[in-house]
């Protein structure tokens, strides 16, 4: 899978792994705070394995359908 793979259109300048394994940071420091958050994101192993191993964190599979347009117009 490519660096961005599932999260190019998100923004103009993509969002990857680096920017997965920052939020995932963001998320356990929030929960070491006793903060409540819900997350949804792509289901795929490397998004998966960023939280499955928090004791923590639940995930859940949803089926949704996501519109995302990034042009206002």
């Amino acid at each position: 899978m490519s660096e961005t793979a599932y999260f190019t259109p998100c923004t103009a300048n993509g969002f990857g792994m680096d920017e997965q394994e920052r939020l995932s940071d963001a998320c356990r420091k929030l929960d070491e705070k006793g903060v409540c958050l819900v997350l949804s994101s792509s289901h795929v192993k490397q998004i998966v394995d960023l939280y499955e191993d928090h004791p923590n964190f639940k995930t859940r599979v949803v089926q949704t359908r996501r519109s995302i347009n990034s042009k206002a117009e």
